[in-house]
Order: C-alpha cells, then structure tokens, then sequence
C-alpha cells in the first residue's frame, strides 16, 4: 500500500468524522428547547 492510498484513507475517515459531528450538532438545533 502506497503512502498516497493511506493519506487517501485519513482523508475519507476525517471527513466522516465531521459530518457525524455536523450531524449531531444539526439533530440539537432542531430540537426544541
């Protein structure tokens, strides 16, 4: 495995990580109270 292909992974699994975080921030502002 090239270090390319790893980089590639970090990327994916960091985006993942954000928009799980976005996510959960966006299920809070909806709920009321």
């Amino acid at each position: 495995m090239t270090e390319e292909v790893i980089d590639i992974e970090a990327r994916v699994r960091n985006l993942r990580a954000t928009e799980s975080a976005v996510a959960r921030l966006l299920e809070r502002a909806e709920r009321p109270g």
